[in-house]
């Protein structure tokens, strides 16, 4: 997936939820968070990061903010002993805090045949609702039906990824809605799109939000599929990557 045309800026604060104040050209702008993770380990001040313009009246942010530049976890050396440019960019990394873009990866990277996981099957649809739930895509094929709800992961510790960074009601109530669609007769995914390239591993974040590592556990034990990617990144495009090891 390529990205429109991204304008560096420097990152000030988050104001809000959706929010973020950036420096632009070397004045303050605003800039929409298409994110609702905390995500403190990105934003901090003075991250570069990439914009995607958005011109238009209705809008009170002229800014998307798209991509933050990060610095792996296993760049360890006091900033004093980095004697040579490449040992910092061998440890940077470019991470998608656009989180509406993951199912879209997801149906992209089937079209293409780089999904073995789905086997057969086709995509069908986005924004499926089942029971009390809206979940990311449909799939189907040979009397198959297949729901899949999508997480974008941006946390990365020690070249792990972990989902979520904060307690997810609403992550919870998916696992329980996937479950019961099992019980139906669907087959059910839930893929965790790691929106970076650092990442090795996934786990689920039980120091954050021990009930949706409950909850995981319990759908696998009920069928649910479970599966995490990394993705790799440039200033041009994202695609969806690797699929890395899940440890539960």
């Amino acid at each position: 997936m390529r990205f429109p045309p991204l304008k560096q800026g420097t990152f000030s604060s988050r104001i809000n939820r959706f929010c973020s104040r950036i420096y632009v050209d070397g004045a303050p702008a605003y800039a929409h968070v298409p994110n609702s993770g905390r995500m403190k380990e990105l934003f901090v001040q003075g991250a570069q990061c990439f914009l995607s313009s958005r011109d238009s009246h209705r809008r009170k942010t002229p800014y998307d903010l798209i991509l933050v530049d990060s610095y792996s976890d296993e760049l360890t050396l006091p900033t004093h002993q980095i004697s040579q440019a490449s040992d910092v960019e061998q440890n940077r990394h470019l991470v998608c805090v656009d989180s509406r873009i993951a199912p879209s990866l997801v149906v992209e990277a089937l079209n293409e045949g780089r999904l073995e996981i789905f086997g057969d099957l086709r995509f069908y649809r986005k924004e499926v609702t089942y029971m009390d739930s809206r979940l990311d895509l449909e799939f189907c094929g040979n009397s198959v039906r297949c729901l899949v709800e999508v997480k974008s992961v941006s946390l990365v510790r020690d070249g792990i990824s972990y989902f979520p960074d904060a307690p997810t009601q609403r992550g919870r109530r998916h696992l329980q809605t996937l479950v019961s669609a099992v019980r139906n007769g669907y087959r059910c995914m839930i893929i965790f799109v790691i929106l970076r390239a650092d990442a090795k591993d996934w786990c689920p974040n039980d120091e954050s939000d021990p009930l949706f590592g409950e909850e995981l556990r319990r759908a696998i034990k009920f069928g649910v599929e479970v599966y995490a990617y990394n993705c790799r990144i440039t200033q041009r495009e994202i695609l969806l990557a690797e699929r890395v090891p899940i440890h539960l």
